[in-house]
């Protein structure tokens, strides 16, 4: 959560509402130019960066209401620490890079995983 706070102030946003780990789809919310966004952190142990990145349906419910103002963001960890990334974007931006798939158990969740590039054709990032 610290490297990502100091992405977020790096590119000129102000924390509002810090880190909350209760239920809401979001972890925190910041401004910037007058406007709020919220924001989802999802950590990634290094060593399985080719698994897919988990969500909630409450998340990818919020987060479809309001995509230019849903920011994810993918840090890439060992233990405590950010060895890469992070990576964040709207969520709309999110979905050109990343395909959802529906996950069913006892409750719904939502896999994300990274587009493969058509061929011949390199993934921009």
């Amino acid at each position: 959560m610290a490297c990502v706070k100091r992405w977020l102030a790096q590119m000129g946003y102000n924390v509002e509402e810090d880190y909350y780990s209760g239920p809401r789809p979001f972890d925190m919310v910041v401004s910037k130019g007058g406007k709020k966004y919220v924001v989802e952190v999802k950590g990634k142990w290094i060593g399985v960066r080719d698994d897919p990145i988990s969500f909630t349906a409450n998340e990818i419910d919020f987060a479809s209401r309001f995509s230019d103002r849903y920011i994810i963001c993918i840090v890439y960890v060992d233990g405590d620490n950010c060895v890469e990334g992070p990576i964040c974007q709207t969520f709309r931006e999110f979905l050109k890079m990343w395909e959802l798939e529906t996950v069913r158990g006892i409750e719904y969740k939502y896999n994300a995983w990274r587009r493969r590039p058509p061929m011949g054709q390199a993934l921009i990032e």
